[in-house]
């Protein structure tokens, strides 16, 4: 399924023997790989460690051996150490990932309330563009600790979305 408009894919997944707090990810790329460097920061600021990392160079079935497809899996875990719950994570954790590789979602710590405070992605930009506001009228927080605050604190960071959505969608 991956092509010159598509041309990353993500899959998140639990193996049978993976712990209640871990998960895998596998992400497919087509042209070129994605670096270790650029991946592991992308994942932790969305909540989760990277524990494993394994890279393989894929020719999909009818392909020429030409058209390079990199399948990047890794084993993650929560950094808070809590469960997963990968059937209601699933969704909105590839969302927001293909997103961020899409240039339509910045990759920073408002990311991890997708994982921390079941938001999606497009939530997750409403409360950076909040933040955001709140730093142009000189609040004194960093972006990166309204994030964490609001990841910490999930319920309220979805009452402030439904609050919006209210009023405004």
């Amino acid at each position: 399924q991956l092509s010159d408009a598509r041309p990353r894919g993500v899959d998140l997944y639990r193996r049978p023997d993976d712990a209640p707090e871990r998960v895998s990810l596998k992400l497919f790329s087509r042209g070129q790989s994605l670096e270790l460097s650029e991946r592991v920061p992308l994942l932790e600021r969305m909540g989760f460690r990277v524990v494993n990392e394994r890279t393989y160079r894929v020719t999909p079935a009818g392909a020429s051996s030409a058209e390079k497809v990199w399948l990047h899996d890794m084993t993650l875990q929560r950094a808070s150490g809590q469960p997963i719950d990968v059937e209601a994570l699933e969704g909105p954790i590839e969302a927001a990932l293909l997103a961020v590789f899409r240039g339509v979602a910045e990759s920073d710590s408002y990311n991890k309330l997708v994982l921390e405070a079941d938001l999606g992605w497009r939530d997750a930009a409403l409360l950076r563009a909040y933040g955001r506001y709140l730093q142009q009228i000189t609040v004194p927080y960093s972006q990166t600790y309204l994030a964490d605050v609001l990841s910490r604190h999930g319920a309220f960071a979805r009452a402030l979305t439904q609050l919006f959505c209210g009023n405004f969608g």
